[in-house]
């Protein structure tokens, strides 16, 4: 018997996979269906904002992510517990170095106001999957019982395509 060759699939593969396939059996049974129209809006927690062109969405229990078309860029949501400033930025911390290793911030988190929502912004470098990637975050409190946290990241040879986009979906936060 002829030993079949299959390529290794990555964790955002299948779960892209996933998605596709909960989101026709969503539209099957005539529930919400997210359109890859560049107007199109999102919501995440108590924030909307704008969906990027041919982007996709992954859905999970505490987050949701953006998918690039190439899938070399990502867009994570997520939600934090409540707390002042320093406790914010602790659980940024602890929510980056989960989602990406090795991460070195480039600097210490300017605040920052989005559409009214108060938070902070950090850059910095780690990595996802052994591949080395940049990344921006920002934590804000569209209301202070439910914080968020975006974190942007793509590897270091795509950042620069696809940092116009986290800044126009980071600038396109708002409140629900």
């Amino acid at each position: 018997m002829a030993t079949e060759w299959r390529r290794p699939v990555s964790r955002w593969q299948v779960a892209h996979g996933l998605l596709v396939l909960a989101l026709a059996v969503a539209g099957l049974a005539g529930g919400p269906a997210l359109a890859q129209s560049p107007a199109e809006r999102a919501e995440y927690a108590n924030v909307e904002f704008r969906l990027p062109d041919k982007w996709s969405v992954e859905t999970g229990k505490q987050k949701l992510t953006l998918v690039a078309p190439n899938e070399d860029g990502f867009i994570q949501f997520s939600t934090l517990q409540p707390g002042n400033d320093g406790q914010l930025r602790a659980q940024a911390a602890q929510a980056l170095t989960a989602y990406l290793s090795d991460t070195v911030l480039a600097d210490p988190g300017d605040p920052i106001l989005i559409n009214g929502m108060p938070g902070f912004r950090v850059s910095g470098s780690g990595a996802s999957d052994a591949t080395a990637v940049q990344f921006v975050a920002v934590a804000l409190s569209p209301t202070p019982a439910k914080p968020i946290l975006v974190l942007a990241y793509a590897s270091l040879d795509s950042f620069a395509t696809h940092a116009p986009v986290f800044e126009t979906l980071i600038k396109s936060l708002k409140r629900r």
